[in-house]
């Protein structure tokens, strides 16, 4: 395939169808020359905690009692690339790490060091399974979830199953199968982004005859004209799960899409769109951007070069291979494969098979 326009046209027409949780630590004290400044204590357990990029007036605490620090105090910062202190005791976090912030009362030459740990908010999570998982009953699988960055504040998940009759989930994120069914859980941060907001994730839990092994076609109407996408299935497919999109190829109208809520076109009749597919590359390796449009949600921010890319990239390096679809914004991977005819469930219909249960994240209309 060569050229970023024909790889749009298709994927257009290929998807288309479709506090912290360590103990307390003590301040340390240097040199206290009276009872009173050895009698210190921080409100966070002898850690002051500031976000990166935020400060807050730093206080301690003497004989149980809260006290300001303010202009009584002269303050001398360790590490200033990690933090800053001002005249006044408030102190800024500049960069995630752990300082130590040294207070001397104006009217008292003892010294009293307080440990400052600038943290980040919750930037993302990764979760592995990325979307679905089968099990037998009885079984037991661990969802691997860590929070984004390794410098957050608050880095605890919580996993919650929508029916624990079918699949129960321990707090450190093992799933075990109860009975045939299907179930979702949802793993969320219990830190939240900088919006105040909790980062969750959802992952579909299909137990024993919960999913089918071969999807049930007995219901799939004649094809004519109107009709777009026939039917779709999520079925047992070996060891994982897929879903099935059965096409109608008679189908001349505009076809739209979206993948993971990012608006996709394409054109063209849809028998030429699933030869397309079933028959080019991208050349060995080549992952090829696909660009929608100019559209801020088709795009994610490339921290590292610091620029606007687009989301999706598309590549398959030989027709042995499934079609692998990259959206790098949502931090997901689908690979698909399409047959002109579909020659294996023997309908009137073309197919397209794409690994994992998409249905929540391509839509067709």
């Amino acid at each position: 395939m060569k050229g970023k326009g024909s790889l749009s046209f298709i994927l257009a027409g290929s998807l288309l169808l479709s506090g912290t949780g360590k103990a307390p630590e003590t301040c340390g004290l240097a040199a206290a020359s009276t009872p009173a400044a050895a009698a210190v204590e921080n409100k966070d357990g002898g850690v002051f905690t500031v976000y990166r990029g935020k400060s807050a007036a730093l206080s301690i605490r003497r004989r149980g009692r809260k006290v300001k620090t303010g202009k009584r105090f002269r303050y001398r910062v360790r590490n200033k690339k990690i933090a800053a202190v001002s005249g006044r005791g408030r102190v800024k976090g500049k960069k995630a790490g752990t300082t130590t912030v040294i207070l001397q009362e104006k009217s008292d030459a003892g010294r009293i060091n307080v440990k400052i740990r600038v943290v980040d908010y919750v930037k993302g999570l990764r979760v592995k399974p990325s979307d679905n998982m089968a099990l037998g009953t009885g079984e037991k699988k661990k969802i691997r979830a860590a929070v984004r960055p390794r410098t957050a504040k608050n880095r605890k998940i919580k996993y919650i199953s929508s029916d624990k009759g079918i699949a129960k989930v321990s707090a450190s994120g093992t799933v075990r199968a109860v009975k045939s069914g299907s179930a979702t859980i949802t793993v969320r941060t219990r830190g939240t982004t900088k919006k105040g907001k909790r980062v969750s994730k959802k992952i579909r839990v299909y137990v024993g005859d919960g999913i089918p092994t071969q999807p049930d076609i007995s219901g799939i109407s004649e094809p004519d004209d109107s009709t777009l996408l026939a039917a779709r299935f999520v079925v047992r497919d070996g060891a994982g799960i897929s879903t099935l999109y059965f096409v109608n190829r008679r189908y001349r109208g505009q076809v739209h899409l979206k993948i993971d809520g990012m608006e996709m076109g394409g054109s063209g009749s849809v028998e030429h769109i699933l030869h397309r597919l079933a028959t080019e590359i991208t050349g060995k390796g080549v992952s090829v951007s696909v660009n929608p449009g100019d559209k801020r949600e088709n795009k994610y921010f490339d921290r590292k070069y610091k620029r606007w890319r687009d989301a999706i990239t598309v590549s398959r390096k030989s027709l042995s291979d499934d079609w692998l679809i990259t959206d790098r914004k949502n931090g997901r991977q689908y690979r698909l494969r399409a047959w002109e005819r579909d020659e294996k469930y023997r309908t009137p219909y073309g197919l397209i098979v794409a690994k994992g249960d998409t249905t929540s994240q391509i839509v067709v209309y």
